[in-house]
């Protein structure tokens, strides 16, 4: 098994509860690994390609992680041809579904194995300048110009500066169309968030690689306070 890391690296999710330590307890008695904790959620890998994410935020109520996932997971399902989107993998014909411990509700979500985005690398850049673009509703050829520029990488501590803008002058046509799908996925799921009240939450640890793709796989964070 591939260990990798899925969540953020701040462990918020649930954990020393009779319930969390019984979720444990289950995974490892069949053959599963813990490979991850993050906000809200816990990772494990059993057979390599796949992982499972179980949603566990530290509270008594998923309501609103279960609530942002399912708007993502339809977000992936309306546009199964989209690379920079995760794959979900059913378990018994089931992508994910919810169960109960005690009084407390969870999430299992069953989905491709990524690896993370390198630190400090062209891909963990253009993650963080895309982000910060279609916040400011900047347009492609504009996004496109200001990778150009050495200086803004170097205003942003990237110190390969030089290189990277050079990467990005010289991208092949096929990968250019790539990242213009991929900005162009983040524009829209920023403005789906907007719509849906959710915050916007896409960076570097919440985006992966399949191969030498970037993977969206958590853009959103929970403002929603209504019921499911």
């Amino acid at each position: 098994m591939r260990i990798i890391e899925i969540c953020e690296s701040i462990e918020e999710a649930e954990k020393d509860t009779d319930e969390s330590n019984e979720i444990v307890k289950v995974f490892k008695q069949n053959g599963y690994n813990q490979i991850g904790s993050g906000a809200d959620a816990t990772v494990w890998a059993k057979d390599a390609g796949s992982v499972i994410k179980i949603l566990m935020p530290d509270s008594e109520d998923i309501t609103k992680a279960a609530f942002t996932f399912k708007k993502f997971y339809t977000f992936c399902k309306n546009n199964p041809s989209v690379a920079c989107l995760p794959k979900f993998i059913p378990i018994q014909g089931k992508d994910y579904q919810s169960f109960q411990l005690g009084t407390k509700k969870y999430l299992q979500i069953s989905m491709e194995e990524l690896r993370p985005i390198p630190t400090l690398s062209f891909d963990e850049g253009i993650v963080w300048f895309f982000s910060d673009f279609v916040i400011n509703d900047t347009r492609w050829d504009d996004a496109n110009k200001k990778l150009l520029n050495p200086r803004l990488w170097a205003d942003h501590n990237w110190k390969q500066s030089e290189q990277y803008a050079e990467q990005w002058k010289n991208l092949t046509r096929e990968k250019r169309m790539e990242y213009q799908i991929l900005y162009m996925t983040m524009n829209l799921l920023y403005k789906t968030g907007k719509i849906n009240k959710l915050g916007w939450d896409l960076h570097t640890e919440n985006a992966m690689m399949r191969g030498d793709t970037i993977v969206i796989t958590d853009p959103w964070f929970e403002r929603y306070s209504g019921s499911l």
